[in-house]
């Protein structure tokens, strides 16, 4: 029993770290941070958190993305989410977005260094807020060989 234990371990051990090999992170100028699965998945998941509050009032955002037009030099993305937290918000909890986001590679040096934008339509009881961001996303891992 105890093998079986110590290889099922080891194996998360190992998936987890090259799951986070690959993972990116934002940091967006609404004192936001995400975490977003890796190019490669043909479903993309975020995860945000929004530091621009005091920490009874954090706020928090899980997305599902569909890279939809994918070029050497730019992405878009569109998918759809809830936005949840806990505290004295004056947000209700939760609530939906439908996000599009672009994420621009201006170096070619550095692909793994983009310019993310965002518009995210908010859906809010019976009242629709658009919200819209921009910041920098990198992608950990390994840098894409290309051929000329």
């Amino acid at each position: 029993m105890n093998k079986k234990l110590a290889f099922t371990v080891l194996a998360i051990l190992l998936l987890s770290g090259q799951i986070f090999a690959q993972v990116g992170i934002t940091a967006y100028n609404q004192s936001a941070i995400s975490i977003i699965s890796p190019k490669s998945n043909l479903l993309q998941l975020e995860l945000k958190t929004f530091l621009n509050v005091n920490a009874r009032n954090t706020r928090f955002e899980a997305l599902v993305l569909y890279p939809f037009v994918e070029r050497p030099t730019h992405r878009f993305l569109f998918g759809g989410g809830l936005q949840t937290g806990f505290g004295n918000s004056d947000l209700p909890n939760p609530f939906f977005c439908i996000p599009v986001q672009a994420e621009i590679t201006p170096f070619d040096q550095v692909k793994q260094l983009a310019l993310a934008l965002e518009v995210a339509p908010l859906i809010i009881d019976d009242d629709v807020i658009i919200r819209y961001m921009f910041g920098l996303r990198y992608y950990f891992g390994k840098k894409k060989e290309t051929s000329e």
